[in-house]
């Protein structure tokens, strides 16, 4: 998830997002420029967070010849980036500290940050780990690095959390993207890296995840001929999108078409027999199938663009109404892997409707945007709170199929409007016998009814939200306390007793420009531009220490 700081006269905010099977987590980054990241949002197979917006990781400019992604294989020589003080001139690389200058990208410019800040101007949160851009363009991450997500040159393997953030080289950075277990960044002289696991093609450097498994260094993603310029970069899940100046790129993951290039799922035409991309393809060869987006927040399943003219796009997983435009798949009973036509659109994104938008987050089974009237909208499936409009069930177990569960008299009018849907556990069932789940909102549903709002991030299972008046707001699953609250719940209780699920936006004490959705925490950049961080702490993932069972429930300030 990617943010960016939006000072007071700011109105945007970068994010991205993370998905776990059923449950996504969008990952998102936030800047203090007028930008949005896309992170979307899960992880690989085991997804468990949707790396939600990751947004818009800076000015897509003069990158280059794009040139033929057969020959970006050649990233595979990111092997050779012992090479650290002498990385073919890509900007003030002598540094050998700079582990990022993994390869001979070229000459791109000047790398060198400025003297260091406290103040941050992005962050962006993946499922378990967490990464920052300070002022300073200096790049720090911490969390669990097992997988090398870390980019501090740390051996894969293990159980390996830091809870104190740890320096990515000596460079300067302008974007960041965490999502599950690996991580993107994009430096001030727009080259790009990424680093951590590599089984979904996350590293793009031409080898499967079985061959090549994960890196701790930061690696060049290379072009024909060895371009290295993207800019601005979204990703989520394990899917990464990238402008090398109005060609957009794509690698990693497409198990439910997030890459819509016409292919999903397992393809034995595909390196690894799958539909996953190990090194860049070209998604806009044809540009009238293609708007230029200005932020994409990808999920697990699905992706949602905004383009240049606020025009909202969606493609991939539309099983629980992702899509927002009255269409949905055939629910429960038919759950599985989804690669028949019915659940996915692959081969183009696909018009919303005729709104006009400035934000958007990607969860696994939800989308949540910003219109450009400042109103906020969710759909997809209405569960766990995050379509934000209060409860849905007048009594409901959470995950247990209820044969008698009735509907708030408030969701019910949305039933009744046709911008719900009802949802039962077997459709070949008598009416009398049929069990029913939470329903699924295929069209937009309004949270509240303000008209200022700026920017959302989605995580897994929860959502927040910052508005104009410099006010953070968070909804959704509150089991680890990443809603804010001073509470954290039983995920086996009962609704409403004991389980806390915040069904409607909760206010979190302090200004804030920025936030991103963790998959069960969530950080936020205050007005004075320092890092808060809550929720979930096993792992370290806020820069503090804790346990599953003593989550940090209020935001506490990250010191780096």
């Amino acid at each position: 998830m990617l943010f960016f700081l939006n000072g007071g006269a700011m109105k945007k905010i970068l994010f991205l997002t993370v998905t776990v099977l059923l449950f996504s987590v969008s990952f998102s980054c936030v800047t203090d420029e007028k930008e949005i990241f896309d992170d979307s949002e899960l992880t690989n197979d085991s997804d468990q967070g949707n790396s939600g917006n990751t947004g818009n990781t800076g000015d897509s400019g003069d990158s280059g010849n794009s040139g033929d992604t057969g020959d970006s294989g050649d990233s595979g020589d990111s092997g050779n980036s012992g090479n650290s003080g002498n990385t073919g001139n890509s900007g003030d690389s002598g540094n050998s500290g700079d582990s990022g200058n993994s390869g001979n990208t070229g000459s791109y410019g000047d790398n060198t940050p400025e003297p260091e800040t406290e103040t941050v101007k992005m962050v962006s949160g993946g499922t378990s780990h967490v990464c920052a851009i300070k002022e300073s363009g200096h790049l720090y991450c911490w969390g669990q690095g097992n997988r090398g997500q870390l980019g501090n040159n740390q051996t894969p393997g293990g159980d390996n959390p830091n809870s104190m953030p740890l320096k990515v080289g000596a460079d300067a950075w302008q974007s960041v993207c965490a999502m599950a277990d690996a991580t993107c960044g994009v430096k001030k002289n727009k080259e790009a890296f990424c680093w951590g696991h590599n089984a979904d093609g996350q590293i793009a450097n031409g080898l499967d995840g079985y061959t090549f498994q994960a890196t701790g260094t930061p690696s060049p993603i290379l072009l024909g001929a060895g371009q290295n310029q993207y800019a601005p970069l979204f990703c989520g899940g394990s899917t990464i999108l990238a402008y090398n100046n109005d060609d957009l790129w794509g690698w990693g993951s497409n198990r439910m078409g997030t890459l819509a290039n016409g292919q999903v799922g397992y393809d034995a035409s595909y390196p690894g027999g799958s539909a996953t991309a190990y090194v860049p393809r070209l998604l806009n060869e044809n540009k009238d199938n293609w708007p230029k987006f200005t932020n994409i927040s990808i999920s697990t399943v699905h992706a949602c663009g905004i383009s240049d003219e606020k025009e909202l796009f969606c493609w991939g997983s539309y099983d629980m109404g992702q899509f927002g435009d009255g269409r949905r798949g055939d629910g429960f009973d038919k759950y599985s892997y989804r690669s028949q036509p019915l659940y996915s659109e692959y081969e183009k994104p696909v018009k919303i409707n005729e709104f006009k938008w400035i934000d958007v987050a990607s969860l696994s089974q939800n989308t949540c945007a910003v219109k450009d009237d400042g109103t906020l909208w969710c759909w997809g499936i209405a569960e766990w709170g995050i379509i934000g409009i209060g409860d849905v069930f007048a009594s409901y177990t959470a995950g247990t199929p209820q044969d008698n569960a009735t509907y708030t008299e408030a969701f019910q009018q949305l039933v009744t409007n046709g911008q719900c849907e009802e949802q039962f556990y077997s459709e070949d069932k008598a009416a009398s016998q049929k069990r029913r789940y939470p329903p699924v909102c295929t069209k937009p549903v309004q949270v509240g009814t303000a008209s200022n709002w700026v920017s959302v991030s989605g995580s897994s299972n929860h959502v927040c939200a910052v508005n104009s008046s410099n006010e953070l707001f968070c909804w959704g699953e509150n089991e680890y306390g990443q809603i804010g609250n001073g509470e954290k719940g039983d995920v086996y209780s009962t609704l409403p007793s004991n389980y806390d699920l915040v069904t409607s936006p909760y206010k979190i004490e302090g200004e804030f420009i920025a936030v991103s959705a963790g998959y069960n925490f969530t950080c936020a950049i205050s007005l004075d531009k320092k890092l808060y961080c809550w929720g979930f702490s096993a792992l370290g993932i806020p820069g503090f220490t804790g346990n599953k069972d003593n989550p940090q429930t209020t935001p506490v300030k990250i010191s780096f």
